[in-house]
This record gives structure tokens, C-alpha cells and sequence, in this order.
């Protein structure tokens, strides 16, 4: 994982000491329910998107939820200044 815009990683440097760890969960295309409402020029058309993803499905809201309770809980106490790409593999695109 890299750093996401490069914001985490220094902000991660200055509440370390006091065993605080910064992270960013960077998601992917989720499907929501509110994207029905966007006009249809503003859509990604789903097979589209899922065309860019390693894995042949669509985000759900709980794929992030749970990277963030993950890296909210005791488990990831020793990571700091990472970004965490919840996005089907896209990035690898």
C-alpha cells in the first residue's frame, strides 16, 4: 500500500509517540443506492466498472465498512501512514 496524495504519511509522524495511527481507506466504485438518482450521463455503466476491478463485483458499502473497523480495531495497532485501497482491485489496472 502507498500513501494516498501523500497526506496521511506525514500526519502519521506527530501522534505516533502517543501510539495514535493515521490511515486512509481509499474506496473504489460502491454501489449505493443514491447513484439511481445521478443523471444517466453522469453513470459509470456497472460492467464497466467492474471491467477494471480484478474481482467481478461490485463494491458494497460494508467492503469499506469493514476496512475501516478493521483498521479502527486492535489488529491493525501497528499500522500508521497507510492507505487501504477497498476497491476490487482496480488500482491494478
Amino acid at each position: 500500500m502507498r500513501p494516498f496524495s501523500g497526506l496521511n504519511y506525514p500526519l502519521a509522524r506527530e501522534p505516533g509517540p502517543h501510539a495514535i495511527t493515521v490511515n486512509a481507506v481509499v474506496p473504489g466504485p460502491i454501489q449505493v443506492e443514491r447513484e439511481t438518482r445521478l443523471p444517466t450521463h453522469h453513470r459509470t455503466a456497472p460492467d464497466r466498472q467492474i471491467a477494471r476491478q480484478c474481482l467481478a463485483r461490485r463494491g458494497q458499502p460494508e467492503d469499506a465498512a469493514g476496512a475501516v473497523a478493521f483498521l479502527a480495531g486492535p489488529s491493525a495497532s501497528f499500522i500508521t501512514g497507510q492507505s487501504l485501497h477497498v476497491d476490487g482491485g482496480r488500482l491494478l489496472h
